[in-house]
């Protein structure tokens, strides 16, 4: 996979700048990063960020392995490039990426592939 993030994450570091954790947010199971996060994390994007809207879910991937305690190397750099851009994002906080959160992952990973498998089960009939 070739690094395209610079100019992906630039764009909406401003947005991310703007961003506050809320003691209201809500932790949800994202399935195409297959990650926590938390509904303070992500600012409304128009329709041409969503090339950054992709180069996030590396940001929210690698936490989530830092969480497992598997960092997948090929996302630091977009780890570390949201950390120079906007350090004080919510999504930095160490509580978010405690191993203490690893069987929430795992249910809400489990949950997902059984709704996928039972999604994909009934195609096929």
């Amino acid at each position: 996979m070739a690094y395209t993030g610079s100019s992906q994450l630039q764009q909406i570091a401003d947005r991310m700048r703007g961003l506050t954790r809320s003691p209201d947010a809500k932790m949800f199971y994202e399935l195409l990063s297959d990650s926590l996060v938390w509904t303070d994390e992500i600012p409304e994007l128009s329709a041409g960020q969503v090339a950054s809207q992709r180069a996030l879910r590396f940001v929210f991937r690698f936490r989530s392995s830092l969480m497992l305690g598997k960092p997948e190397e090929r996302y630091r750099v977009y780890w570390e490039e949201a950390q120079a851009l906007f350090p004080d994002w919510p999504g930095f906080d160490p509580e978010r990426r405690s191993p203490g959160l690893r069987a929430t992952y795992e249910s809400f990973h489990a949950e997902a592939m059984r709704d996928l498998g039972n999604l994909f089960g009934e195609m096929g009939r």
